[in-house]
């Protein structure tokens, strides 16, 4: 799975308190009960990284992602310091951050996106935005090679895996 999250750390990396500050934070209210289901649910997705044969995970962020106090600093800090050790445990999961003095890439300003292989003779690819309000995915050549190409840019422009961990951990350093 190929992903790119400019301002918020992604979904299957999420603390359970990021992710809830995430969503009492959108423009749409949701009631409490809907907000922890969505987090247990979150949370259960999450189990993909862990299992025998886990997902491969290939994510690009923009630093706004490990710096937007999201749920405030110490939410923020718990979740930078997780996702730190994320990296350090699981070698089928790459993470690069996008630092602000890049001068640009082809994701700049692009809505979260994502991008899966399958095995299946079905559906080999999948390529899904998660721009608001709505989710729109689509199994064609032309969009998913598109969205190939501007995640290997940004790629392009972030730092190393291990620059990207020094910079996630100075960055929880900073709150604490």
């Amino acid at each position: 799975m190929h992903s790119y999250c400019e301002g918020l750390v992604h979904g299957l990396l999420q603390t359970p308190e990021y992710a809830r500050a995430v969503m009492q934070a959108g423009g749409v209210r949701i009631r409490q009960v809907e907000v922890e289901r969505r987090v247990q649910a979150r949370m259960l997705r999450q189990r993909r990284l862990t299992e025998p044969e886990p997902l491969a995970l290939s994510l690009v962020m923009g630093e706004a992602a490990i710096r937007q106090q999201v749920g405030g600093p110490a939410v923020l800090a718990g979740q930078l310091a997780a996702l730190a050790r994320q990296i350090e445990e699981m070698p089928h999961l790459q993470v690069k951050i996008v630092p602000f003095e890049a001068t640009g890439h082809p994701a700049l300003g692009a809505p979260i996106f994502h991008v899966l292989g399958f095995a299946s003779t079905r559906l080999r690819i999948w390529c899904g935005s998660m721009a608001r309000p709505a989710c729109t995915s689509w199994t064609i050549r032309p969009p998913v090679h598109e969205y190939r190409m501007v995640h290997a840019g940004a790629e392009d422009a972030a730092l190393s895996v291990v620059d990207s961990l020094e910079l996630i951990k100075a960055a929880a350093q900073e709150l604490e």
